[in-house]
């Protein structure tokens, strides 16, 4: 296959300011877009790929087809009630997209963050509260420690939050302390600040990859009880 220099000089692309190498981990993609017209409408062909990642898709647009209209960017969209199928593919597309040419297969990390058993005081918390704890938490370990992270809510069987974050740029984070901090910012009790956090070391990137499909994007049958998705709706946690 040809190198992407090779194919920037073949296609003529270069003036059209396109990147195809970069040192930055975080997801940069390039699109190419191809239009055809004729008397029937236009199709457009848009191909993606990021830079250093896995993820390459083709996408094929018909305009003018007698296809509807497409509803405007902008519009309102309902309460979420959990992890659906096509947050799950965004969910993937986006660690598939991460440059790995810039990453260090020994410096990721599984966390996982969990709320104290006071199931009666955790149901007061909202969606809000959630993200508040999350950002809070991520924005401390930035500090102490840099590197970014890919994370997803969901709810436990007695209907309490917790996440689990894929740390990239890490190789070490000290569980003593994330379990102090976590625990401050939570307002857990002294059980919590033993057992409120769960630290794991990637091996490869092999198990990074098991990681997301079987942690990051699992669905299970249990997610859509009726109980949760009520939960779901109450607390209005938006992006999960």
């Amino acid at each position: 296959m040809e190198n992407s220099t090779e194919i920037q000089d073949h296609l003529g692309l270069g003036s059209l300011g396109l990147t195809y190498s970069n040192n930055c981990s975080r997801t940069r993609t390039n699109s190419i877009y191809i239009n055809h017209e004729d008397k029937r409408g236009t199709e457009k062909f848009t191909l993606t790929y990021a830079n250093g990642g896995q993820y390459c898709e083709a996408k094929r647009e018909k305009f003018g087809w007698g296809n509807k209209v497409n509803r405007p960017p902008g519009s309102t969209r309902g309460n979420v009630e959990g992890l659906s199928v096509a947050s799950r593919a965004n969910l993937m597309k986006t660690v598939k997209k991460l440059n790995k040419s810039s990453l260090n297969e020994k410096e990721v990390l599984f966390i996982t963050l969990t709320y104290d058993q006071n199931t009666e005081e955790n149901l007061k918390l909202t969606g809000k509260d959630y993200k508040r704890h999350l950002k809070n938490i991520t924005q401390a370990i930035i500090r102490k420690y840099d590197g970014f992270g890919v994370w997803k809510f969901e709810l436990q069987k007695r209907l309490i939050g917790h996440f689990h974050i894929i740390w990239y740029k890490n190789r070490y984070i000290d569980i003593n302390w994330l379990l102090k901090r976590w625990n401050e910012i939570t307002n857990g009790s002294e059980a919590h600040a033993k057992i409120g956090v769960d630290l794991q070391v990637a091996k490869n990137w092999k198990g990074v990859n098991l990681y997301c499909s079987k942690t990051l994007g699992y669905i299970s049958k249990e997610d859509k009880c009726l109980a949760k998705i009520k939960r779901m709706k109450e607390i209005q946690i938006g992006r999960c």
